[in-house]
């Protein structure tokens, strides 16, 4: 294409940087509204306070115990309406076009689906209904624990993504 319909590095760059940080912040948001009946916001909550005053006292133990704490829990969901969300904003104060930034970050967003979904895989949430199946899997430390095999279906939902971005219906415009 024509040097003047790209845009600038700069450009794209502090879109991915919102999109993660805005990515990142609601995923955990999501997670901690989704969590709030269980008490698991609650301890999320606190390893992020233990971070903090891990960090104030140099305390590595309490800093780890806190990471451990804090660091479980993302919601994809809440990812894509927070990167979605900081992105606009950025698009929005930069007076640029929506629909091509969009374009430029669909195999992206397809991308970072996918990895998500391999975390869920190897944490061993969100598989799918007993399976006699040669690849089904057992997640007997899953969340929830399950030792009859299962479908796989955070890798069928690999795939299917990946076939939908190769025929490119992922793409806005």
């Amino acid at each position: 294409p024509p040097r003047s319909t790209l845009f600038p590095y700069t450009t794209l760059f502090r879109s991915t940087f919102r999109a993660a940080i805005g990515g990142i912040l609601g995923a955990k948001l999501y997670y901690l509204i989704e969590n709030i009946p269980t008490g698991q916001a609650t301890d999320n909550i606190n390893g992020l306070i233990n971070i903090i005053a891990g960090i104030f006292n140099l305390n590595g133990e309490r800093i780890a115990f806190g990471i451990q704490n804090f660091g479980a829990g993302l919601v994809f969901l809440g990812g894509l309406v927070g990167g979605i969300g900081a992105v606009s904003w950025y698009i929005y104060r930069k007076n640029l076009n929506w629909f091509k930034i969009a374009d430029l970050s669909a195999p992206f967003l397809v991308l970072g689906h996918g990895i998500g979904r391999i975390g869920c895989f190897l944490v061993g949430d969100d598989y799918g209904v007993p399976s006699n199946l040669p690849w089904a899997c057992a997640f007997p430390k899953g969340l929830p624990p399950t030792n009859i095999p299962v479908h796989p279906t955070q890798l069928y939902e690999i795939d299917r993504k990946s076939t939908r971005l190769n025929s490119s219906h992922v793409l806005i415009s």
